[in-house]
């Protein structure tokens, strides 16, 4: 778990005992708290490929603009208006401020080949540029989960298919692939899709 507060003790059994239930095991042991020398050494990485950009927009602010967007009939996407800042007025708002980083997804459509679905696709300048890291510095689930698949060859996750969740599922085939050009991956990328029961989703989540 990358959330501080969520790293309890009793929160790592009750995941060992479903797993158990499941009749799932493991061979070793990793904790996501544990690691976030390595989500920086990753954070840095896409910053120097100009992957990773800062923004301080206020969650007000983000959402005047979504209103404002969809009172002019366009979809609420982050306009990537941090971007044009120059370094002065970075360094105004970072007194003010903590800024939260994006990754610029490559706005155009991303093709891959799902397990279970077959062929999907997402015309990635239809969503926002994901946050990876918070204005409070906790590294999220996107950066991390795809770090930690790849330094640890994992070739396949599973996911339970709810709405919220569709567009994050496919912008991780997007971000799955710039990864593997910072760190080489032999496997084949494949997404496996599971149904809409709460409890697939949740077990889902856990071996994703």
């Amino acid at each position: 778990m990358t959330r501080i507060q969520s790293s309890k003790a009793e929160y790592v059994e009750a995941i060992k005992r479903d797993l158990d239930w499941l009749g799932l095991h493991w061979d070793r042991i990793e904790h996501q708290s544990a690691r976030f020398d390595r989500y920086a050494e990753v954070a840095d990485q896409l910053r120097d490929q100009g992957l990773f950009y800062e923004c301080f927009e206020t969650p007000v602010e983000l959402d005047l603009k979504r209103k404002k967007q969809l009172n002019m009939g366009k979809p609420p996407v982050y306009d990537r208006s941090a971007l044009a800042l120059s370094e002065a007025e970075r360094t105004a708002l970072r007194a003010e401020r903590k800024g939260h980083w994006r990754f610029k997804l490559d706005q155009s459509r991303i093709e891959w080949h799902d397990g279970i679905l077959g062929d999907l696709s997402i015309d990635a300048a239809s969503v926002s540029d994901p946050v990876l890291i918070r204005g409070d510095g906790q590294v999220l689930y996107t950066l991390a989960s795809i770090c930690d698949d790849t330094d640890m060859g994992v070739p396949r996750w599973a996911s339970g298919w709810a709405c919220p969740w569709v567009e994050y599922m496919l912008l991780l085939a997007h971000t799955y692939c710039t990864f593997r050009t910072l760190f080489p991956f032999a496997s084949v990328f494949e997404g496996a899709v599971l149904g809409c029961d709460t409890r697939v989703q949740y077990y889902g989540a856990v071996l994703g």
